[in-house]
């Protein structure tokens, strides 16, 4: 049997095997919610920032800030009540953990 049919031969073999399916693991959205605001608020503020310059007045930025850290703040409150109620948890297939901590770090960074 020549290489190419060999080869061909273990192919044919690779191929056949069942595979997997993969699963995506469920978002939990109002638990990421804060830093989403957060981060998007950063975003945001950056692009508008860069691309009309001059055009921005001088309040614009740091009340686009605060209104973000607010808006982080406000949608810490009912993940704390789900904390209190339920205890920590892990989400999105492990990646993110919620717990006391890590809500209280996002409140310090809000209000920092």
């Amino acid at each position: 049997m020549s290489p190419l049919g060999v080869l061909a031969a273990s192919l044919q073999d690779v191929l056949v095997e069942p595979v997997e399916q993969f699963v995506l693991p469920s978002v939990d959205w109002a638990a990421i919610a804060p830093n989403l605001i957060l981060m998007l608020g950063g975003i945001l503020l950056l692009t508008v920032v860069s691309v009309l310059k001059r055009r921005v007045p001088a309040w614009f930025a740091p009340v686009w800030t605060i209104s973000a850290a607010v808006a982080a703040g406000c949608a810490v409150v009912p993940l704390w009540q789900r904390f209190l109620d339920s205890g920590p948890e892990t989400l999105i297939g492990g990646a993110v953990g919620l717990d006391g901590f890590s809500l209280f770090a996002t409140v310090v960074v809000c209000i920092s």
